[in-house]
């Protein structure tokens, strides 16, 4: 941190964060947007001309109308009887932009219609142009029927690695002389294969996995292509083959020869024996690939090799035959290794072609279990967009978007950012990345213990907690996490009450379930109403899963990547974006390798950000709450960051929570609550050490989101007395919180006490200025006075709240304003 130490002296700059950003306003990054889509769809309506095809790439925010925007700009391709395809990353968000599109249609229809002379002679409307959605045989489509009758024979030829289409759906074979085609009994009435040759112009919608699926003849072809959200992860191929394997005889080419012409190069299998031996051998030397033509192997060798190993000898079916007879002859049938054998002879001659001065795409290593551990020769491999044609405008949208990742398949691509401020109140978390094994209980042949089983326990029941209390306090909420731990936050007893709890104070919006897992919500449209979000942990691949990553895009690459060569990867100092321009830094961890870094940040920090941007936080009237429960850095402005012991909710903020009301009598709420406190001195103890409940920084952050000056406005509980019946002496008092209505205050208090209370008295704030209905942003109260409307209330919005004020050195929230709430 010398950097920083001399800048605290005056000597240079202030440091900058590691992701800096220009902002745009929203209408300004819309505007560009549409400026964008028009041009791609003039390039679609030009149609090729020989030249360098138009790739944009728009890397904008989740919610700035990407979708709605372009589903307007196909319209014109549409009446030009040209075909679009766009490609989702999930088949239900190709249903939900169809439902939009078809809708889009309809209304630009019936606007057309109105516009129309009453006088003209009347014409039928011309019928809409088709908008489908294209899917795999084994989906189901919107009515509920499988796509293909055959989906059980399907995953018995894939298991066998053998064509679908050519030997369920349609071959052509020659009988006397002549072609004919021998067609699936039921390809008459059966969607998948009409899908595979529909030839209709209109827009069709595709999950990801079909980019790299060529399309079937009898397709027609995109005019034009979008590609929806991160994408270059289903172009990623590994495979892998046994070292026997690769060693064995190739028994099934016979005494065929290597040459026809040249039959001193002996029989095939001979041949490729020696040079699998050869190449065996040369791995084992770690002999750089740019020599091994001078020990007798070159890339013409290992292409010629991969020709001889052929393909594996299809069995005897046809599409015309039953089912049951093709299930014979598959179960009958043994599938040689002819195509992986060939698939790794066509790696090394990229190998030898690059001669770089190690292997990169090839690895020797060991595979398996512990107590079966093989000897395996794995490759990888960048694939071809086979489904997107050489000459289609492309337009791909992708909020992750890396510039070095995309112009692998794109060189010619120019990606266009459109950066816009986020609503939205960030924290984040400064003292730990929250792992997988911090919430995840590891067997003890994982590397568990006991001691790390107890310490996830811990931080799963408080993870519980702190989505009960923002579920409770700022509304319907997101908690994203590890998949791993989804079930048992669910089911285990010491969690599911509280999630229960959480999940039911908002029943109307809660329409599907609150609990996601991290990777598993790109483009979900759901959790748009939500108020809040909790992402707790981070999608960290081992070194090894992120280079082999690396290992497959950069697989052709001419300039060698750097490995790291160890299972940790190293920690590095990576400055937050601060609202209010505070410093505040992090250890996280990072390849050395800038390219194999990129890929990291991809599943890393891009996919956290994803989940961020579920709540669409452009367009929003009242910021959300963001809580970032881990220390990675992500690309976005923090406006508080705090250890995990603050961000966990204290006990005395959970029992409010959870029972509407907090009793001051220690004893009564150790008896409310036995599983916070298990006496009336631990209460007692508790509060003493906790402190006032508006100390707590939860409950603080949490009211800074729903009311930017910290509570003015939208207060979360307020101070009330009462007193038992037929008890004298001073009233009681408790906390209440703020939405609930006297009656329901009383009856929560009676259900404590067990018995009827008397004078109850809460002390509301005062209302503040409401906005009238149906004002809009730019005329309501405080718009252009420094005010802020939030929530309906008039909000005087101070200059700042500066981090720098804060003299607690473990976090960075703003400056502790006084406390509105008294002591509990």
């Amino acid at each position: 941190m010398a950097d920083l130490r001399e800048f605290e002296r005056g000597g240079v700059e202030p440091p900058q964060p590691h992701y800096t950003v220009d902002t745009l306003p929203a209408a300004e990054a819309q505007t560009l947007l549409r400026r964008e889509a028009e041009t791609w769809a003039a390039a679609a309506l030009a149609g090729p001309k020989g030249g360098a095809r138009t790739v944009i790439g728009i890397r904008g925010a989740a919610g700035l109308g990407k979708s709605t925007t372009l589903l307007e700009a196909v319209l014109p391709l549409l009446r030009a009887g040209l075909r679009v395809t766009f490609f989702v990353p999930r088949l239900n968000l190709g249903d939900e932009l169809a439902g939009k599109a078809i809708a889009n249609l309809e209304a630009v229809a019936e606007a057309e219609r109105g516009d129309s002379d009453p006088l003209e002679i009347w014409e039928p409307p011309p019928p809409l142009p088709p908008v489908g959605v294209l899917r795999g045989r084994e989906a189901v489509d919107v009515a509920g029927a499988a796509v293909c009758g055959r989906a059980a024979l399907v995953n018995a030829l894939q298991r066998k690695g053998l064509s679908a289409y050519r030997n369920l759906c349609e071959r052509f074979a020659v009988q006397d002389g002549s072609p004919v085609a021998l067609l699936c009994p039921m390809a008459h009435r059966c969607a998948h294969y009409q899908q595979s040759n529909d030839a209709r112009p209109g827009l069709f919608f595709a999950p990801h996995a079909y980019l790299t699926t060529p399309a079937p003849s009898g397709q027609r072809k995109p005019d034009a292509v979008i590609i929806d959200e991160s994408w270059w992860q289903v172009a990623i191929k590994e495979r892998s083959i046994n070292l026997e394997d690769w060693l064995a005889d190739r028994v099934w080419l016979g005494d065929a020869p290597v040459d026809e012409d040249d039959f001193t190069l002996g029989l095939a299998r001979a041949w490729l024996v020696r040079r699998a031996g050869l190449v065996h051998q040369l791995m084992l030397a770690g002999t750089a690939p740019a020599d091994w033509p001078a020990h007798g192997l070159t890339a013409d060798d290992c292409r010629r090799a991969a020709r001889l190993e052929g393909e594996s000898a299809a069995p005897a079916i046809d599409p015309a035959m039953a089912d049951t007879a093709i299930g014979a002859v598959l179960e009958a049938h043994t599938p040689t290794p002819a195509s992986r054998l060939a698939g790794l002879w066509r790696a090394l001659a990229v190998e030898i072609e690059t001669a770089r001065s190690a292997l990169h795409s090839v690895t020797l290593g060991k595979a398996g279990p512990t107590d079966a551990r093989r000897t395996v020769i794995a490759w990888f491999k960048r694939s071809d967009l086979r489904g997107v044609p050489a000459e289609a405008p492309v337009l791909l949208l992708d909020a992750s978007m890396d510039p070095e990742i995309v112009r692998l398949w794109f060189p010619t691509i120019r990606i266009v950012r459109l950066d816009v401020e986020r609503k939205a109140l960030v924290v984040g978390l400064t003292d730990r990345a929250l792992g997988q094994s911090s919430l995840v209980e590891l067997a003890d042949k994982n590397g568990g213990s006991n001691a790390g089983r107890t310490f996830a326990r811990n931080n799963r029941l408080a993870l519980a907690n702190l989505f009960e209390v923002v579920s409770a306090t700022a509304g319907p909420t997101l908690l994203a996490t590890y998949k791993a731990i989804l079930p048992t936050l669910r089911d285990h007893p010491d969690t599911t009450a509280t999630v229960a709890r959480a999940i039911s104070k908002n029943p109307a919006i809660a329409k599907i379930s609150p609990l996601g897992h991290l990777g598993g919500l790109r483009g979900s449209d759901d959790y748009r109403d939500y108020a809040a979000v909790i992402v707790a942990g981070r999608l960290q691949p081992t070194v090894l899963a992120v280079e082999n990553l690396a290992r497959a895009l950069f697989f052709d690459a001419v300039m060698p990547l750097a490995f790291l060569g160890a299972n940790r990867l190293p920690k590095v100092e990576r400055r937050r974006r601060m609202r209010d321009g505070s410093e505040s830094v992090a250890l996280v961890e990072a390849h050395p390798a800038p390219r194999i870094q990129a890929v990291l940040e991809q599943c890393r920090e891009r996919e956290l950000e994803q989940v961020v941007d579920r709540l669409r936080l452009i367009h929003r009237i009242r910021p959300a709450l963001v809580i970032v429960a881990s220390s990675v850095v992500l690309d976005i402005t923090y406006d508080a960051v705090l250890p995990w012991s603050d961000l966990v909710p204290s006990r005395a903020v959970s029992a409010l929570v959870r029972g509407g009301v907090l009793p001051a009598n220690a004893g009564l709420r150790a008896a409310a609550f036995p599983d916070l406190w298990t006496s009336a001195d631990a209460a007692k103890k508790d509060g003493q050490r906790a402190g006032q409940l508006g100390d707590n920084p939860l409950w603080k952050l949490i009211q800074r989101a729903l009311s930017p000056n910290c509570g003015t406005a939208k207060p979360l509980a307020m101070d009330a007395t009462y007193r038992r019946d037929g008890v004298r002496g001073l009233p009681s008092a408790a906390k209440v919180l703020a939405d609930l209505t006297d009656d329901d205050i009383k009856a929560a208090l009676e259900g404590l006490h067990g018995g009827a209370i008397k004078d109850l008295r809460v002390v509301r704030p005062v209302a503040a200025e409401a906005v009238p209905e149906g004002v809009s942003d730019a005329t309501a109260p405080g718009h252009g006075t420094g005010l802020l409307a939030v929530g309906g209330v008039v909000v005087p919005f101070p200059n700042a709240i500066p981090g720098t004020a804060n003299t607690d050195t473990r976090c960075n929230c703003g400056a502790r304003p006084q406390s509105r709430i008294a002591a509990a």
